[in-house]
């Protein structure tokens, strides 16, 4: 154990050799729900560069995260340090959006540091704060359309895992903090140093390339569910060109009338068209010669009043 402590301390101060004489200092705000992976992941990484890392939260009081972890700060508003980088994470944002004093701290805090990195919902208390008026932002895919709609001054990227904005760098969902973090390092400090740090932590990152939740092949899934049933998403996953959900739709006894209302919401949609009589197969035009086929399976359950429908849709080549 002793030696293997020893190799991990030597790899550590090898990395550090590059670091500056001054390390940077990041100030990571906190707030009641903030979520654990949006502050820990980018810290892990800016830690593993040297970077000097202070906690604060508005009035200096610890906080529980979202999962309840309690986390001490460093320091309140009144008493934070100067520091170069500012990362607000994201989580449950809600109470840190509504709050006056947080909104100015973070607006005037943004004016006097060298970057600005937010994660996940982090976003939205930059919004708020008005510091993303005029530039490109992303956020957390769920509620990427709520952005978009809430602040018509910001331009909203959809399939991007991180933007670079000039000072701000926002960054999507949970785990592409991490992204964003190592983008930061090789932004200062040159790629080969952010490599090298990615390394270190065993993270396959891929800056050109890495997964983008805004680019997955649910994103041209069509609206199927009407408003009425009660639903629940039994599970759900996929990649670019291939997706699966799996619903339990309550209070449908009737799984043929049920099969009409999914057949009507899709003739009103654009591009989609049946290639089946039964209506469980539809396709529409993608790119690169491909096309989009979804296919539609609505069986009853053991229960009575709950039926399965489970929507498969892939991209194939086009067939004649």
């Amino acid at each position: 154990m002793k030696q293997l402590l020893s190799i991990i301390a030597l790899t550590l101060l090898c990395l550090n050799v590059y670091a500056n004489k001054t390390p940077l200092k990041v100030g990571v705000l906190l707030y009641e729900g903030a979520e654990v992976i949006d502050f820990t992941g980018p810290v892990e990484v800016l830690g593993a560069a040297g970077y000097d890392i202070t906690t604060i939260t508005e009035d200096g009081s610890p906080i529980t995260t979202w999962p309840k972890l309690t986390i001490t700060p460093d320091h309140s508003f009144d008493t934070a340090p100067n520091f170069d980088i500012l990362l607000v994470p994201g989580g449950d944002a809600s109470k840190a959006i509504e709050s006056k004093a947080t909104l100015k701290w973070v607006k005037k805090r943004t004016q006097k540091v060298q970057s600005v990195v937010s994660v996940c919902t982090g976003a939205f208390i930059l919004a708020e704060s008005g510091v993303l008026n005029g530039l490109k932002a992303t956020t957390f895919y769920p509620v990427l359309e709520e952005l978009d709609k809430k602040y018509s001054k910001i331009t909203t990227i959809t399939d991007q895992r991180f933007v670079d904005s000039g000072k701000i760098i926002t960054a999507a969902g949970l785990s592409s903090g991490i992204d964003a973090a190592l983008y930061l390092v090789a932004k200062n400090e040159g790629e080969r140093r952010a490599r090298s740090i990615a390394m270190l932590l065993e993270y396959d990152w891929q800056p050109e390339k890495g997964f983008t939740r805004g680019k997955m092949a649910d994103t041209h899934l069509p609206k199927l569910l009407p408003e009425e049933p009660e639903y629940k998403r039994e599970y759900s996953f996929g990649d670019e060109s291939e997706w699966l959900d799996v619903y339990y739709i309550k209070n449908q006894n009737d799984s043929g009338t049920f099969n009409s209302q999914i057949q009507n919401r899709l003739a009103q949609s654009d591009h989609w068209k049946a290639q089946t009589k039964d209506g469980l197969n539809w396709s529409k035009p993608a790119d690169d010669h491909k096309q989009w086929w979804l296919s539609i399976d609505i069986n009853e359950t053991d229960k009575t009043d709950v039926l399965e429908m489970r929507v498969h849709l892939s991209k194939r080549q086009y067939t004649l």
